[in-house]
This record gives structure tokens, sequence and C-alpha cells, in this order.
């Protein structure tokens, strides 16, 4: 038999051995370990958590990952800090269901520049790691199983409403980064995916306790949710080498960033958030609490104008040693006159007695529709109007964070505020250094916040001048 037929019968009966591994896949025996520090092995199941005999398995997972296996479950979200085997657990996970079954899996995230931000590569490198390298194949950004399973990998920033309905096919979603994920990209994605028993798994480190997935999957006590904390704890398997970092960060950060980074703790303001010290103090000293309007006290209404951009319109009053914000608008699209009536509504309803109204340095800009000022505008709607200095951005901010000590949130009427100073941040510069603040939707307000700091020596208690009270200069006049 010559060795140009021998290679051919090698091959032919490899072929037949890989038809029969798709008609019969291998039956995977997964170990299960508690999820703690110890690897101490609780039970072997199969890739449907059904409990098998024996203590032998293929690979292994900790016992907190195994709601993946149960299908009662169609959102699981995974949270939690480095090293705790969320990522490798759910890419070993979704290997295995699409080799033992054909299945459709979308792996996505918000936002994704290019293939390497994704979860690509952590399926690629487990492929072999669990000895299934005869069974899938992969291109430059798709992952196919000799069965029909796919792997496609998205990010929905980029899609639009009809792209996105052209999932509707999955069966299986891993969102990868899920802090990212916007409710807008969500409210469009879930209905999309019809699939009888399709499943959404997410794992994610996470950032605001206003993320879309917290309030989604933390906060929600649905039948078919399971939200899984889980840490370097956790880990069975948690590598020395990551050991060494965890016990240089506890030396190097603050408690805030420690938490944040290895157990999973949200932060009380994003990471390189430009108040975040001033945001966590407010929060800490019970600053954000129920401040209700005072009849006797003057409100001011500081504003940040835009018309496409947001216009953002902070209200506050004044004690001696207390900034009340006891009320905020923003809204984009509205004239001048709608935003009167608004306040004048909301003027009403408050018993309010109404001081000054500050305006930003180009509310003395000519309109080009009108040909009148903003300042203009609002003097002829009764208003008593200042003109915020103009200063720089970095000065006016560091008045901004010598404000916050002195301010007070209304928590029911200025959340949108607050999420505006949370989000607020630096641009970062590819070394890691960070460079001006990023204007977002989140910087209007936040720039509302800092004309407020601009102004506060003009605020007063009472609708009279800041000068009222103080002593006369009286001119020393003589007739000698």
């Amino acid at each position: 038999m010559t060795t140009a037929l021998l290679k051919r019968l090698g091959a032919l009966e490899e072929l037949v051995k890989q038809q029969q591994q798709i008609q019969q896949p291998k039956q995977f025996r997964i170990g299960v370990f508690a999820s703690t520090p110890n690897q101490s092995l609780l039970g072997v199941v199969d890739i449907n958590g059904k409990p098998l005999a024996g203590t032998d398995y293929d690979t292994a997972i900790a016992d907190k990952f195994l709601p993946l296996l149960d299908t009662k479950y169609r959102f699981v979200s995974m949270r939690g800090g480095r090293g705790s085997g969320k990522s490798v657990t759910v890419a070993k996970i979704l290997l295995l269901q699409a080799y033992h079954k054909p299945i459709k899996v979308l792996c996505f995230r918000e936002v994704q520049n290019s293939i390497k931000d994704s979860v690509y590569q952590n399926l690629v490198d487990l492929i072999d790691e669990l000895g299934l390298g005869h069974f899938y194949s992969y291109t430059l950004n798709e992952i196919r199983g000799a069965n029909g399973s796919a792997f496609i990998f998205k990010g929905l920033s980029d899609q639009t409403v009809e792209s996105i309905k052209s999932f509707s096919g999955i069966d299986i979603c891993w969102g990868e980064e899920a802090a990212g994920l916007t409710d807008k990209s969500l409210n469009i994605l879930i209905p999309t995916i019809r699939n009888e028993g399709s499943r959404f798994y997410f794992t994610w480190n996470p950032s605001l306790d206003t993320d879309a997935v917290y309030h989604r999957y933390v906060l929600n006590s649905r039948e078919d949710v399971k939200d899984i904390e889980v840490n370097y704890l956790h880990n069975p398997w948690f590598p020395s080498v990551l050991e060494v970092e965890l016990n240089a960060d506890k030396g190097r950060l603050s408690q805030d960033m420690f938490s944040h980074i290895w157990e999973g703790k949200v932060l009380p303001a994003q990471q390189g958030a430009v108040y975040f010290r001033e945001i966590s103090k407010a929060f800490e000293q019970e600053r954000v609490t129920r401040v209700r309007v005072d009849p006797s006290l003057a409100v001011h209404s500081i504003w940040d104008l835009g018309m496409a951009d947001q216009t953002a319109i902070i209200l506050v009053q004044r004690t001696l040693s207390e900034i009340r914000v006891v009320g905020y608008f923003e809204d984009n699209r509205k004239t001048l006159s709608e935003y009167n009536q608004l306040l004048r509504t909301w003027g009403t309803e408050h018993q309010v007695n109404w001081g000054t109204c500050f305006l930003p340095h180009d509310a003395r800009h000519d309109n080009i529709q009108t040909g009148q000022t903003a300042e203009e505008v609002m003097k002829a709607f009764g208003w008593k109007v200042e003109i915020t200095p103009n200063i720089s951005i970095d000065e006016g901010i560091r008045s901004a964070r010598s404000l916050f000590a002195l301010c007070y949130f209304d928590r029911e009427s200025t959340g949108v505020l607050l999420e505006c100073l949370k989000r607020y941040r630096y641009s970062e510069r590819p070394d890691g250094s960070f460079g001006k603040p990023v204007h977002d939707l989140y910087s209007h307000g936040a720039d509302a916040f800092r004309y407020l700091a601009v102004n506060q020596q003009s605020l007063t208690s009472t609708n009279l001048s800041a000068s009222w009270g103080k002593p006369i200069n009286y001119r020393k006049n003589s007739v000698f």
C-alpha cells in the first residue's frame, strides 16, 4: 500500500471519526468545585447540569456558576472583580454547549472597535485547552463548529435598529464588560432575541449603581433572573501571578478603588471622574438626602445654555453655612420661553421666592433668529439676571471642589445632576495620564455646577442683592 493511499485512508478515518463525534458528541464531565480558595470537589455534572457518578472530570467550574447550566434562568448576571474566573467560565460553558448541539452565539459589548476588543481570543485559547481543535474552525471575525454552531462578535453602538433585528436567530447572547451597556442598546436587543430557550449571559465589573445592567439584573427579583456576585476569593484556581498584583494593589490603591477592582464593588463615581472624592464624601456624610424648598429663602437658578446640546438648570437656596440644591432641570431643543414657563410652574408648586437667574457668559451673544441675547429675553420675562464670570475650566473645577463640602442635594429631584457629577470625567491619554474633561451628555450638568461654584459669593438668602446688610461706605465730606 503506497504512502499516498495510507494518507488518504488516515484522512478518511479522521473524517468518519469527526462525523461520529458530531452525531454522538463526547459526554464532557464537568467537575464542580466549591467557590473557595481551596480546591474542594463537590461533584461532577454534564453540560445540562445533571449529576454524574464518579469523581473523574474533563474540565471544571466553581459552583457559583452552576446557574449557567440551569435553563430556568433566561438572564444570568455575573459581576465581580479581577481574578474571579467569570469570563473564562462563560467561554468554556458556551464552547461545550455549542459542541453538544448547534447554536448561534452573539458575543457583544457596547463598543467594539476591532475583534481584539472582543472575547474572541478567550474562546480560541479554550478550544485547544478543551481538545476541540478538530471541531471548531475560525476566521478573523467568526468561530464555527462542525455541527453548524457559530459565534459572532459585535459592538452594539455600531449597529442600527435594523441591523440589530438581524440577530433574531441567536440562541445565546454573551454581554462582556456589561457595565458599559446602555438602556438604549438593551431595549433594542432583548426583544429581538426570540428563539425558544434563548438566554443572556452578562459578565462585568460594576461601575456605578446607576448602570443599566445593575438596575436590570441586580435590583431585579424576577424568577428568570439570576445575579451572581463573585470575586477572587471564590476562584479555586486563582493564579499566583495575580496574587502578587493583588497584594501590591492593597498598599497602592484607595479602599474604594481596591474594592472596585478586586472585589467588584460599585464606585461612588466613575473611574477618572473629576469630582470622585467630592461626590464620595457627599454620600458618606449623608449630604444626599431629602432637601425641601424653604419658602423663606430665595431660590436662585444657575444655567448652562444649549440648543442642540442640553440646557442644564440648577436650583439652589443659600443659608449662612449651606448651599441647598433643591431642583434640577435638563432638556434640549426648547426655547427660553418654554424654560421660563417650566420654572414659573415649578415655583408656583413650591411657593418659591425667586432670586437671581445666573446665565453663562455667552448669554450676551445675539441669537441669529431673534436678534436678542438670552440675557435680554430673560429680563423681559421679569427675571433678575446676572452673568457668570468667564474663567478657565480648571479654575472653575477648583472652585467646584471647594463648594462641594457646603452642598446638600435633594435626592429625589437632583438624581440626574448627581449622575452627571458622578460621570463627568477626564479624557485618558494613550499613556494612561488624564487630559481635559470629556464633553458628553454628562458635562452639561457638571458645567452648570461649576457655574454655581463661580457664583457662590453672589448667592443670597433673600431676593435682595449680595451687598444688602453690609456696612454703608459713607463718603467723608467736609466743608473745612
